[in-house]
């Protein structure tokens, strides 16, 4: 729910609206999975699923430990209110691209607009004014509206 599905490029804001207008979304309903638990069930995985790191030989640290707890902790997620907007603006070149965007993982946007746009990642040059203060909502959160504009330019 809420999440874009296209993506309208017009010439004003009565062209987007009608061109909105003729959009079909067809979807079927699925049982949404919303929790850990859940998802071990279903078998749905991020990615590749876990990595795990160790260093040393942790069965026996922990057998020979003098304390040990045991039990189950939930943290649910939680989301800041972000002091500033997402904001990007895409300036095509010559077979490249320049993306401005308030991002705090300027690489990561730079590797989505290449991959959205098909270039290398050397034809995509990404320009940050200022970082800090988005509490992580910037690292990848930017990316979406880099692609979005980059793509309408």
């Amino acid at each position: 729910l809420g999440q874009p599905l296209f993506l309208v490029v017009a010439t004003s804001h009565l062209a987007a609206r009608k061109a909105v207008r003729l959009a079909k979304v067809e979807a079927e309903a699925e049982r949404p999975i919303l929790t850990i638990d859940e998802a071990l069930t279903a078998g749905s995985r991020f990615e590749d699923g876990p990595r795990v790191w160790t260093k040393g030989e942790v069965e026996g640290a922990l057998a020979a430990s003098p304390r040990r707890l045991q039990g189950v902790i939930e943290i649910g997620g939680q989301e800041h209110f972000y002091l500033e907007g997402q904001a990007a603006l895409a300036l095509p070149g010559e077979g490249q691209m320049e993306v401005h965007s308030s991002t705090q993982h300027p690489s990561e946007v730079q590797h989505k607009v290449a991959d959205a746009l098909g270039l290398s990642m050397n034809d995509v040059r990404v320009v940050v004014r200022r970082m800090g203060g988005g509490f992580g909502g910037k690292e990848s959160q930017a990316n979406a509206l880099a692609i979005a504009c980059a793509v309408a330019a």
